[in-house]
């Protein structure tokens, strides 16, 4: 409940509906909704042919192995947007084959638009490294994998002797991780290097590798992509098909069931190596980190933002 301006508004959707109402918009004024969950029915008849009205779509959209035919079942985030897709002038998504998908799924039509969720300063020029080399940085999360990829790293080491992993980032499965290492005696070649800023720390290895099976972008594959660095990852949607070309800047190995993962991942190691990827993909990825550059990022916007597009534009 909350009091404001001699009323009372009782609950969240009351609250919304009147900052809505005292902002005044215009009609050329534009309204971004980020996974509105808890008030989207409430402010979306007050928004609509009011405003420029867009939402941007941050994760994956609906759960694949649970949809089947015409029946698709939405991440719920999003579900009561993609019911009333016809509402919004356009929804943002941050890759082209989210913006396929997803276009191909609505039964109400609407602009998709695909814009990066992150961008880069600048691409790294540095071109010496550290051979055999990975860094990952995320969570220390249980859906992050990294027990699967300490264990992948332990197995390839004994085809690459020099190999070495650092991990950075903090998180709950901190002491579960430190455990592990040292039941592989691995501390001299995987190190937990905690939280800090890698941004210049990035071109230093000699490739990035992630053992996560859900990333919808993946901002640290994309700054890992902006040093020039080679990718090792899980072919799954969207940022490892969006940033990894298997035998070009990296190898995107194939989704397994969790306790076959370290088999796999530790033959995509050896397999890189032995294609000497680590040197021939780090120009492909220079190259291809060109798009996600801040001013190529900021034109996308304007363009959005400026103009009135026609209906499924990248």
């Amino acid at each position: 409940m909350t009091f404001i301006d001699n009323q009372i508004l009782y609950g969240k959707m009351a609250f919304y509906q009147y900052f809505f109402k005292t902002l005044q918009l215009q009609k050329e004024d534009a309204v971004i909704i980020d996974r509105p969950l808890d008030v989207i029915e409430g402010i979306l008849p007050q928004l609509v042919d009011q405003v420029r009205l867009f939402s941007v779509v941050h994760a994956e959209h609906y759960n694949e192995s649970l949809s089947k035919g015409s029946h698709i079942l939405w991440n719920n985030n999003y579900e009561y947007i993609f019911e009333n897709a016809d509402s919004f002038e356009g929804i943002i998504v941050a890759t082209d084959r989210q913006n396929q998908i997803l276009s191909s799924q609505l039964r109400k039509k609407t602009m998709i638009k695909t814009i990066p969720v992150g961008y880069i300063n600048e691409i790294s020029r540095k071109r010496n490294y550290r051979p055999y080399s990975l860094i990952t940085a995320s969570r220390l999360a249980t859906e992050k994998h990294l027990d699967l990829l300490i264990k992948a790293v332990v197995d390839a080491k004994e085809s690459v002797p020099d190999l070495t992993l650092d991990i950075y980032g903090e998180g709950s499965e901190r002491s579960k991780l430190e455990a592990l290492i040292q039941k592989y005696d691995a501390s001299h070649f995987i190190k937990l290097c905690g939280h800090k800023d890698i941004s210049q720390v990035y071109p230093d290895y000699s490739g990035y590798i992630s053992a996560s099976t859900s990333e919808g972008f993946g901002l640290s594959l994309l700054e890992a992509l902006g040093a020039g660095l080679p990718l090792i990852g899980v072919d799954v949607e969207y940022g490892n098909r969006e940033f990894i070309e298997t035998g070009e800047n990296g190898i995107r190995f194939e989704r397994t069931p969790l306790k076959d993962m370290p088999e796999q991942l530790a033959k995509a190691i050896i397999s890189f190596y032995e294609q000497q990827l680590d040197k021939k993909g780090r120009m492909v990825s220079k190259q291809k980190a060109k798009a996600y550059l801040k001013a190529n990022v900021a034109k996308r916007w304007q363009d959005l933002l400026e103009k009135r597009n026609g209906l499924n534009e990248n």
